[in-house]
């Protein structure tokens, strides 16, 4: 919870100073970790199955 609060408190931050940096960047890293969480499920979900 608190890793969320102070990623949301740093990208407020990064809004207001830049905003085209504060669009681009935490959603390239947000994709980025999605996608990893994604296919580390798939391989958790075949070693078990």
């Amino acid at each position: 919870m608190g890793h969320l609060f102070w990623t949301f408190n740093l990208g407020f931050i990064i809004l207001l100073a830049r905003p085209k940096l504060a669009i681009t960047v935490p959603i390239s890293i947000r994709c980025q970790f999605l996608t990893n969480e994604f296919y580390y499920g798939l391989i958790n979900q075949s070693l078990y199955l």
